[in-house]
């Protein structure tokens, strides 16, 4: 039905969004991204792409705007970083699409990790201050 593709479009727009949220709140944590951007990869780091790539990927999806993979293959292509990295210039754009996809989720999972922990850290200052608080009664 029509609402149904509605929904499936409305949902895919609001991931979208959630996805450039995440890279624009990790991009905007370094005063230069494009230098010291990093990923807490964990046991997915894979042997394909360097970090270095996979921050380019990320900085440079983050200034072109979402689903832009052709331009970002040609800036790849483009990047002096890169003139003797065969491997990241030969990838496609659905390659590279698919990996700055991958890269979203783990920033996803690093920041609600982040946000997790800030929670916590909160809740146990809080009991302390509680504590703190009766001793002085």
């Amino acid at each position: 039905s029509v609402e149904k593709q509605i929904e499936k479009g409305e949902s895919k727009i609001q991931k979208r969004q959630e996805c450039m949220n995440a890279v624009k709140r990790k991009v905007e944590k370094y005063a230069n991204p494009w230098q010291h951007l990093k990923f807490q990869y964990g046991n997915a780091k894979g042997k394909a792409f360097t970090e270095e790539e996979d921050r380019f990927i990320v900085c440079m999806t983050h200034q072109l705007g979402y689903g832009r993979w052709e331009e970002l293959k040609y800036e790849v292509r483009r990047s002096w970083n890169f003139r003797f990295d065969w491997f990241i210039k030969s990838r496609t754009p659905k390659e590279l699409e698919a990996r700055f996809k991958q890269l979203v989720r783990l920033i996803e999972k690093e920041l609600e990790s982040e946000e997790a922990g800030g929670k916590r850290k909160s809740a146990a200052s809080d009991t302390a201050a509680a504590v703190l608080k009766r001793q002085k009664k």
